[in-house]
């Protein structure tokens, strides 16, 4: 019997986001192996009410729920339309038959996963790409004791138990899955790649000199502007670098702690940040190319719970990477390897003003370090098919 895939996912794959070109390339990937497949996904709108939109392409039904952008709600309304997204989901496949589902990583599996079984009677395998609600532990934003944190984790371990096979993305994060007690032999490895286009060298130089001027030592940070980046931390830097005029701090993005960092920069007059909004995903290479020296500043043992999608590009730049991480975590073990790569507490911040320095002063030595793919083996899409059909071979 010929295999057939649902994905589930949780991500408007209209919106510029570091989980869109993952998504693409599986599903690419298994139209290339000749696997079946249909897709529910979000959409968001500026106003409206729910609403499911069902197309064909080349025999694969890609349904679409549509409902109001949540970026604006509390942190409960968020919930509850998740929770409400799949009740939503269940209407649009309690009918039809599938060999697997594919479930995106979200803070509501659990309402997933029971209504999958109830009307699909399927395997499942849950994409874990952030440990819930452990992150927001790591990002201060909630205790371990308050009730909300509790029900929370209760909720998405049981839906770890539930789910036939988890892929996560880090060995650190499945050592954290395996210290929730969840079985180690259905947890694979599958580390994200970066976004893959081809290196359009016109493209690079337009980047490079309409927002990298060589006549600064560059500092850039590219991403999501969150709680589990220390983004502020930069702005800090910023601030206690502001006379040297050698020196140039890029922001690049959006989130939750941009308009904190934007004003911190602002009341204190500093001419040497800048900011900009996210740049569209296939400038990625060209903006960690073009920098003089990369930040990776995250909180303290976010490590445990999530591996920023930047990583690979960073790592493949050939630029210098400032990565706050403490050395024991695997993937500090794995990727230093790349001489490159500096690994450094974040909260000193005297420490990353005398790295800079280093680097700046040094200048980017490139070394013959092998590529994301060979110093971390399993990065593809391709290792999404091969456990989909082992699953397959087993049932």
């Amino acid at each position: 019997m010929k295999m057939k895939i649902l994905f589930l996912l949780s991500i408007d794959l209209n919106k510029n986001g570091p989980s869109v070109h993952l998504i693409n390339d599986i599903i690419n990937s298994c139209k290339e192996r000749g696997i079946d497949y249909d897709i529910i996904k979000k959409e968001y709108v500026s106003t409206g009410f729910w609403k499911t939109k069902i197309e064909n392409e080349s025999g694969h039904n890609i349904t679409t729920i549509t409902y109001k952008d949540p970026s604006k709600s509390t942190y409960f309304q968020r919930y509850m339309n998740e929770i409400k997204y799949a009740a939503k989901c269940k209407e649009c496949y309690k009918n039809s038959h599938y060999s697997l589902v594919f479930l995106q990583s979200c803070n509501t599996a659990l309402f997933h996963c029971k209504r999958i079984k109830k009307y699909l009677k399927c395997p499942i395998v849950y994409n874990v790409q952030d440990i819930f609600p452990l992150d927001m532990y790591y990002e201060k934003s909630i205790s371990k004791k308050n009730p909300i944190y509790v029900f929370m984790d209760l909720v998405q371990k049981k839906a770890y138990k539930m789910v036939d096979r988890i892929i996560t993305i880090s060995e650190d994060m499945k050592n954290t899955l395996e210290n929730m007690r969840i079985e180690s032999k259905k947890i694979h490895i599958v580390y994200n790649w970066e976004y893959k286009n081809s290196f359009e060298e016109d493209e690079f130089l337009l980047v490079k000199n309409q927002f990298f001027p060589s006549k600064y030592f560059n500092v850039v940070y590219a991403g999501n502007i969150g709680k589990a980046q220390d983004v502020m931390s930069i702005v800090k830097i910023a601030e206690m670098l502001k006379n040297d005029t050698s020196i140039r701090f890029i922001i690049i993005g959006n989130g939750r702690s941009k308009n904190s960092c934007v004003r911190f920069a602002d009341e204190r007059g500093l001419q040497n940040i800048v900011f900009y909004d996210l740049f569209p995903q296939n400038r990625s290479k060209y903006i960690y190319k073009a920098a003089s020296v990369n930040i990776v500043p995250l909180v303290d043992g976010i490590l445990n719970t999530s591996l920023p999608s930047k990583t690979a590009s960073c790592y493949n730049s050939q630029r210098p990477c400032i990565f706050y991480a403490k050395p024991e975590y695997r993937i500090c073990k794995l990727l230093s390897v790349n001489k490159n790569f500096y690994f450094v507490d974040g909260s000193n911040l005297e420490n990353i003003i005398s790295k800079l320095y280093e680097i700046k002063n040094n200048g980017c030595r490139v070394y013959n370090s092998p590529s994301y793919c060979e110093t971390v083996k399993n990065n593809s899409a391709y290792s999404y098919i091969d456990i989909f059909e082992e699953i397959m071979d087993e049932n």
